[in-house]
């Protein structure tokens, strides 16, 4: 379930010089590594101060692993930088450009052991590391200011797409129609619907012919991507079922989560969604209802999206009215018309509608995601594990620089394994 993500790391470690100073630096002595700022290669930092700007740094490419350092203040050493923020896609790299989301307690955990000791490999202290992973060193400040959490639904016919394209939500407000995408925007919040197999072709993640999903239906994604205040807010979840939360100056960082949390907040920002799920809400009487109907038969038979046909309403229900004496009357007049002729018109849709937010968000719905598999296309990790011999990910959990077991942090006590529906590529030690 979790994609691309952010950790902000106020009071990272420092780094080797060498990053900047030997253009063959490797970790380990195995693994390369290139920097990606401003068109900058290591090798043109040693004729050049360090003191100013950031630098990025990709491990694995194509943002799978990439972090970011700064100049730390001192006169006499250009070259003392620290780490201070990590651009993370665990799902590439457990499985490269393969749609297959992150389903397991077990994957999540080995992934950040992964990340964790990688990164060790830049640092000058490798027992600094766990500073990196938020939630593992008490007061570290090390925290997830992006999370974007992915669900995949089997979708015949893209019918729960169709009905996405009229979502609405009190918190995000601004509906946006892309090329295979319906997009709600708010602050720090936004909400994603498409179809996964035909925007992997358009990315060029792979060709058609090299997709192989577990279904014959379309697979449509629902992802919510959550930054900054939004990404540690959750008052609206159960007490007991929020994430590791850290309050410090009247301000809220997330520190850790569990995949079931992940799952708590991906389902409360999609099930309270207006116009999409099946409601037996009655209708009032009245000429305004009587409208509302027709406008959302038109939408029904048509596709026309619903704000087009308020614009309409409004411009159209406002010339047979009493003009407002001055522009902001007018103006609160149309929103006012807006706002009650949208709300029958959703009245009517949820009627219509046959889906349930119950069903569609359901334990299982979430456990049974369909996957899309790319032919020859596999993660990094596989690579990673492999030069060090080992069969399980989980080998690294040893790692003697460890300040506290990542299971602690980001594994449910009563987390039970569950045998994937589909076999996934290398991670061998979920198998039965």
């Amino acid at each position: 379930m979790l994609d691309q993500c952010i950790i902000t790391v106020p009071n990272g470690p420092l780094v080797k010089p060498e990053i900047f100073t030997d253009e063959h630096f490797k970790i380990d002595d195995w693994l390369e590594f290139h920097a990606v700022s401003n068109s900058n290669n290591r090798r043109w930092h040693r004729d050049g101060p360090l003191r100013s700007g950031k630098w990025n740094f990709d491990l694995f490419g194509d943002r799978e692993l990439r972090f970011r350092t700064k100049h730390v203040s001192t006169r006499k050493d250009e070259y003392r930088q620290v780490i201070d923020r990590i651009e993370l896609n665990l799902a590439k790299i457990a499985h490269g450009h393969n749609a297959i989301p992150i389903r397991h307690e077990q994957e999540l955990c080995g992934l950040l052991i992964l990340v964790r000791h990688v990164l060790s490999g830049v640092l000058v202290d490798p027992s600094k590391a766990s500073i990196l992973i938020p939630g593992l060193v008490k007061d570290s400040g090390s925290h997830w200011s992006k999370i974007e959490i992915g669900m995949h639904i089997k979708d015949p016919g893209r019918s729960v797409y169709n009905l996405m394209q009229r979502m609405r939500s009190t918190r995000a407000r601004k509906l946006e129609f892309f090329d295979n995408t319906v997009r709600l925007k708010g602050t720090n919040v936004i909400l994603k619907v498409y179809d996964k197999a035909v925007e992997m072709v358009a990315k060029k993640q792979a060709a058609k012919r090299d997709l192989h999903p577990s279904t014959d239906d379309p697979i449509t994604r629902l992802e919510v991507e959550l930054t900054n205040k939004k990404a540690a807010s959750f008052h609206f979840l159960p007490e007991d079922q929020r994430p590791l939360i850290r309050q410090e100056d009247n301000k809220q960082y997330l520190e850790g989560f569990t995949l079931e949390q992940l799952k708590a907040i991906h389902r409360d920002y999609f099930s309270e969604l207006k116009g999409v799920y099946h409601s037996r809400k009655k209708l009032g009487e009245g000429d305004q209802a009587g409208m509302a109907a027709v406008l959302a038969a038109v939408h029904l038979r048509t596709g026309i999206p619903v704000e087009h046909l308020l614009d309409i309403y409004v411009e159209l229900g406002m010339r047979d009215k009493k003009k407002p004496h001055t522009h902001d009357e007018e103006t609160k007049a149309k929103k006012r018309a807006r706002r009650d002729i949208r709300v029958l018109i959703e009245r009517f849709l949820e009627e219509s509608s046959t889906l349930t937010a119950d069903e569609l968000f359901s334990d299982k719905a979430y456990r049974s995601q369909p996957i899309i598999g790319v032919e020859n296309c596999y993660g990094a990790g596989k690579f990673y594990i492999g030069h060090y011999g080992i069969s399980s990910i989980w080998e690294f959990s040893n790692d003697p620089h460890a300040d506290r077991q990542i299971q602690d942090v980001y594994m449910a006590h009563n987390s039970k394994r569950i045998r994937p529906v589909t076999e996934l590529t290398w991670w061998t030690w979920l198998q039965a």
